[in-house]
């Protein structure tokens, strides 16, 4: 995304609708474009990245967060600056400590912006080397939550999760990617409802509008 297009901070979205009536309200914490926390830059510091992902853990009982979101731009930099991405798994790995009832930790799930390509803004022919060696298919695999991927590694991607007696499905498409189609065949879920994340750009205007039509050909988004 474009720099600075995002204020950094991780906010909770509290799904308290009429779909959900009569049930115990529960919460998916968000965190968008981590970027100058783990590059350190612009007067971040990682520390608030891993203070973040720490306050989620302590408060999941309280808010009864069922899931995080990491929406992309992880780091700045993609595989040029590894220091950048040893950063964000110190902090997104704080999520994977277990709690009562979470053996595995607070489920959660890593988008893949044009930032944490290499080169930036290259879905097809960038390489992700770094985003997949912390976040990719080996380290998810067998978590109950992870539910597969599309293609070679794990750009593309979506996770299972329950709460308040609903079944979602959030699936991860790579920032710019031209391959849409296929990541939404990879699964079929009927019955759940349906979260996407892609980081794409919303000045690209047409490309955001070609992507939804894509997509809500085939299946449906509950947000």
């Amino acid at each position: 995304m474009k720099k600075g297009s995002l204020n950094v901070m991780a906010v909770l979205l509290l799904l308290s609708t009429a779909a959900f009536a009569q049930k115990k309200d529960f919460s998916i914490a968000i965190i968008p474009d981590t970027q100058y926390y783990t590059e350190e830059s612009r007067g971040g510091k990682n520390a608030f990245f891993v203070a973040q992902t720490e306050w989620i853990v302590a408060n999941q009982e309280k808010e009864n967060i069922a899931y995080v979101i990491h929406v992309g731009d992880v780091v700045d930099k993609g595989d040029s600056k590894p220091e950048q991405w040893v950063n964000a798994k110190n902090a997104m790995y704080v999520l994977e400590n277990p709690l009562p009832g979470m053996p595995y930790g607070v489920p959660y799930g890593v988008a893949v912006g044009n930032h944490d390509q290499s080169p930036s803004q290259f879905a097809l022919t960038g390489n992700t080397f770094h985003f997949n060696k912390y976040f990719g298919v080996d380290h998810f695999q067998g978590r109950p939550y992870y539910g597969g991927h599309f293609g070679k590694d794990n750009d593309c991607h979506y996770d299972l999760f329950s709460a308040s007696g609903t079944d979602f499905i959030v699936i991860y498409i790579e920032y710019d990617s031209y391959d849409t189609f296929p990541c939404t065949q990879i699964i079929v879920f009927p019955k759940n409802k349906r979260f996407l994340d892609t980081p794409i750009q919303c000045q690209k205007l047409a490309q955001v509008i070609s992507t939804f039509i894509q997509i809500r050909k085939r299946v449906s988004f509950f947000l």
